[in-house]
């Protein structure tokens, strides 16, 4: 049998089983998460960015008096 013939053969293995869709199925519910959390993380990034900056401006207005 040759490679080509065996890489098919796996493939075609692969495709047919279960297992393979059970994995399919986690990836696709791990890739949702992981949007989930870029998006909070962005949402959150914008309120922080904002707090801390509000913390600086008071320190170096502190500092100037």
């Amino acid at each position: 049998m040759t490679v080509i013939k065996r890489i098919f053969s796996y493939v075609r293995c692969i495709i047919h089983s279960t297992q393979g869709q059970t994995l399919v199925e986690y990836a696709l519910i791990l890739m949702l998460i992981a949007m989930v959390v870029i998006f909070v993380l962005m949402g959150l990034g914008q309120t922080v960015n904002s707090t801390y900056s509000k913390i600086n401006s008071g320190v170096v207005g502190a500092a100037g008096q």
